[in-house]
């Protein structure tokens, strides 16, 4: 994989139509939603070293995502939106390449499409099981990367 910066529009298409794939188990190795998570491996004995950008998107979405309200639908929308804003912004921002850029696509092949249901989301069992998903997906970022 190339690094993600260039042309802002095609790479945020890249990472989503891969992160679709991905999720519906078509992506081009093969993958289903409950294996990617499963692919993810560290560097030897070490987490991944993320760029600046990354850490710092990552530390954020964190923040605005325990911040945001999940006791109603709107709320949850709202948490959905604002990640969806951030994931874009980690997308046009990205810089990363080699191996551990390749986790990182692995990791959000899982975390966008959780994101994209949660501002989605019909109702507020739909909406938070979605939530659970995300909270996963971020706790779950930092045993892999730093």
């Amino acid at each position: 994989m190339v690094a993600c910066g260039g042309d802002d529009q095609a790479a945020k298409s890249e990472h989503q139509e891969e992160a679709k794939k991905e999720e519906h188990g078509h992506g081009e190795h093969g993958h289903s939603q409950a294996s990617a998570d499963l692919a993810l491996k560290l560097d030897g004995d070490k987490k991944w070293q993320m760029d600046e950008h990354t850490r710092t998107m990552f530390k954020k979405m964190e923040t605005s995502f325990a911040a945001s309200d999940h006791s109603s639908v709107d709320g949850l929308h709202q948490a959905g939106a604002e990640l969806q804003g951030q994931v874009n912004e980690l997308i046009k921002g990205c810089t990363m390449n080699g191996t551990a850029h390749d986790q990182l696509h692995q990791f959000l092949t899982g975390y966008i499409p959780a994101v994209e249901s949660l501002a989605g989301a019909k109702d507020l069992e739909s909406g938070r099981e979605q939530a659970m998903k995300v909270k996963a997906a971020l706790d779950g970022y930092g045993n892999y990367f730093e």
